[in-house]
């Protein structure tokens, strides 16, 4: 893959230097972002980050071209081409079509169903995001996240996210 990677971390900066080639930039978490002691558990506040992928996103001009965002988890492997990954889901759900790459007021995020779970379980540790329209559904789930810390998964808070965007009678879309 040759494309633009941005590394989202709170590591000291010199753990990265001349580990990434010229395709890469890190960028490091701002102070307060983490809420550290916030959580009970407090892996959540790594899983809080990501809610604010756009936000650093905005922050590297080298990236203003990007309008859609892969995200994995660090903990995510890749087993095939990175651009084979991207051509699958391209062409079974259509992700970067015309249709998707308008801008509107829903948010488009393509979440995928978790393989291990009996339930429509949203997984958020692969997730794709329009860059202009994602913003609103990541701050609701950062908002549901900040009011539940005693939560120990973000996924409880982006299905209540999820569920909320069901219920509203309006069909509004977070």
């Amino acid at each position: 893959f040759n494309g633009p990677v941005m590394v989202l971390t709170d590591a000291p900066e010199e753990r990265y230097e001349g580990v990434f080639d010229k395709h890469v930039t890190v960028v490091n978490s701002k102070d307060g972002d983490l809420k550290f002691g916030y959580f009970e558990n407090e892996g959540m506040k790594y899983k809080r980050f990501k809610t604010l992928i756009l936000d650093y996103l905005d922050m590297v001009p080298e990236l203003d071209s990007v309008k859609f965002v892969y995200y994995m988890d660090i903990d995510m492997l890749m087993g095939a081409p990175f651009y084979d990954l991207i051509d699958g889901l391209n062409t079974d759900y259509g992700i970067e079509t015309s249709e998707t790459d308008k801008e509107t007021s829903v948010s488009k995020l393509f979440f995928f169903r978790d393989p291990n779970s009996q339930t429509f379980y949203v997984n958020s540790g692969f997730m794709i995001l329009h860059r202009h329209n994602s913003r609103r559904c990541l701050e609701l789930w950062r908002k549901e996240m900040d009011s539940h810390p005693r939560y120990r998964f973000d996924q409880q808070s982006l299905n209540l996210v999820v569920e909320l965007d069901k219920d509203d009678e309006e069909g509004v879309n977070p």
